[in-house]
């Protein structure tokens, strides 16, 4: 039976590979970011032995590169579809969301656990991008709409 939404649901291997290949190049900006930002946290928490200011660091520096990458390859998000400001405050309160997840298990994991803070960092990291993955895919960055198309007379 053809319906409206029909013609309009892509199919669901092709969103498949859509997700996967966001996923992948979410994956290499976020490659860059852990290089960069977590040289800057090994180096803050070298000189300082802060876990908290070293972390907020690190996230700090890869946050405009990560944006600006993630609106422009990973989700291909158009000037048109939302402004720039628009999509850096989205992605501000996605990655914001997803830093205070991070902290909060970087700090149980280290405090709590009594884990090493190098290992502590890590276990906030891949939280990070997990919720920063799902949050951009679907509240950052240009969606497309699911809504049937309007019924022509």
């Amino acid at each position: 039976m053809v319906t409206a939404w029909s013609s309009v649901l892509p199919d669901s291997s092709k969103i498949k590979r859509e997700i996967a290949g966001q996923f992948l190049r979410y994956g290499a900006v976020g490659l860059i970011n852990t290089l960069i930002g977590g040289a800057c946290i090994i180096l803050a928490y070298a000189f300082t032995h802060h876990l908290i200011l070293a972390n907020l660091f690190g996230y700090s520096i890869g946050f405009l590169m990560s944006f600006a990458l993630n609106r422009v390859w990973t989700f291909r998000e158009t000037a048109s579809t939302y402004s720039i400001n628009s999509s850096l405050w989205r992605f501000a309160l996605v990655s914001l969301g997803a830093y205070g997840v991070n902290l909060v298990t970087v700090v149980f994991v280290n405090k709590v656990l009594d884990v090493n803070g190098y290992i502590a960092q890590l276990c906030g990291l891949v939280i990070y991008v997990a919720l920063g993955f799902l949050g951009s895919r679907s509240l950052a960055f240009n969606r497309p709409s699911l809504a049937p198309p309007a019924e022509q007379k």
